[in-house]
């Protein structure tokens, strides 16, 4: 069976606190995507409350910024965007 991911190379998890991934990446994202950038405003509304979580951060981050990154290419045209993070909780029945 083929591999389609990388398998990981020393996981370093940490305690990460999510509103604080995706203010630095939106903080960044004028300097990561300048051209981009000067055409789309993009914003974050962060909420309160929400737990903090063992992650890799450095995966975290890079999949949030992908996700980012495709709205923008997405966007191509301008306008706003706007980042609002939430966690919901589903149990699943009889769980």
């Amino acid at each position: 069976m083929p591999r389609f991911c990388r398998p990981p190379s020393e996981s370093r998890f940490v305690e990460i606190d999510i509103n604080e991934v995706v203010s630095f990446i939106v903080n960044t994202m004028p300097h990561r995507f300048e051209e981009l950038s000067q055409k789309i405003k993009v914003t974050a509304e962060l909420a309160s409350g929400i737990p903090k979580f063992f992650g890799n951060y450095e995966e975290i981050k890079q999949a949030l910024l992908n996700i980012l990154r495709n709205g923008l290419e997405a966007m191509d045209g301008g306008g706003n965007s706007s980042s609002k993070p939430r966690i919901s909780w589903n149990p699943s029945p009889g769980g």
